[in-house]
């Protein structure tokens, strides 16, 4: 796998689980770079406007959970916790559309620091993640399985001869019967990569003793973790910066929840996402035996799991018909 992201991270756990050895190599530290470096990720289905959700939201969650429990049962933290997620209407109109959906229940009480005059819905199933926990959790579960984890090394050329795989590096070249490109917004040498649209944002870290017990899905999304909210959900093309993204983003979650209007910003996160114009995610075979797996969009954390999961059936599949 290149790329040690969310998807990298989930496909080199999902091929150590069914004992495919195989190699991860990132150019930077686990998680520190491209869009999975965020510092949360909402776990929420019900998503957009309409709050329907996407082909694989549902289904997604449910292997995101398993994957947790997984982790827990090996006796790793993966930081995720199953809040329940809360959707803050932004007219009556949506509140009434929202209100047919059987997986959002309208709450009639709100803790003292939310604000919902269109009305509020909890995502019972939803949750949040500390992203940098898990992939280390994922990390250290691939590594207890002897596979080999390559941090902080480029990948400079990538080729096929005589029906392997090569992607040579300043280390060396590394040889193998599969590839799987999980570069999220990023490009290989040797590799053509499906054009895909760039979206850039950011997250923002709050200093706020709140008590905030759920996290936020309306106008902007935001998670509360001891005395700090992190929170982000402008989109924006990555060739422009906006110095002024941080203060919207405190204005919006304001509008949401008061006391964050005087609430310091301590950190902020700048990243790229990329999606297809029909906003799906995408596992498909570039050409033989090269794999592109990506383009989550703001989905990453919601389906990686899933897909990273059956992308490495086939993976299995196949090495286990070259060696009969």
């Amino acid at each position: 796998m290149i790329g040690a992201g969310i998807a990298g991270c989930c496909l080199a756990y999902a091929l150590a689980r069914r004992g495919v050895a195989a190699v991860l190599v990132d150019r930077g530290r686990v998680g520190r770079l491209g869009a999975s470096a965020v510092g949360a990720a909402l776990l929420n289905p019900y998503r957009g406007r309409s709050g329907k959700p996407g082909p694989y939201d549902l289904e997604g969650l449910a292997s995101f959970w398993r994957l947790a429990d997984e982790l827990r049962a090996g006796g790793a933290q993966p930081g995720a916790r199953r809040s329940g997620v809360l959707r803050i209407a932004s007219n009556a109109r949506q509140a009434r559309a929202w209100q047919e959906l059987p997986g959002m229940e309208r709450q009639s009480e709100l803790p003292e620091a939310y604000r919902a005059p269109a009305g509020a819905f909890l995502v019972k199933d939803g949750g949040w993640v500390d992203t940098s926990r898990l992939l280390s959790a994922l990390v250290s579960a691939v590594r207890a399985t002897g596979a080999e984890v390559i941090e902080e090394c480029e990948i400079e050329r990538l080729e096929r001869l005589y029906g392997t795989w090569r992607a040579h590096t300043e280390r060396g070249a590394i040889a193998a019967r599969s590839v799987a490109l999980c570069l999220g917004a990023g490009s290989v040498p040797g590799a053509r990569v499906p054009q895909l649209d760039r979206i850039a944002g950011d997250q923002i870290t709050l200093a706020s003793d709140t008590p905030l017990p759920y996290p936020v899905a309306g106008s902007v999304y935001l998670a509360s973790t001891g005395n700090r909210v992190l929170l982000g959900g402008n989109h924006r093309d990555p060739g422009i910066s906006d110095p002024h993204a941080p203060e919207l983003l405190r204005a919006s979650a304001a509008r949401m929840i008061p006391p964050l209007a005087e609430a310091p910003i301590v950190d902020v996160w700048t990243g790229v996402r990329a999606k297809r114009p029909n906003n799906l995610p995408m596992v498909e075979e570039l050409e033989s035996d090269l794999w592109f797996l990506g383009a989550f969009g703001g989905r990453g954390f919601l389906t990686a799991p899933l897909l990273a999961s059956r992308l490495a059936d086939t993976l299995a599949g196949r090495e286990r018909r070259a060696h009969e």
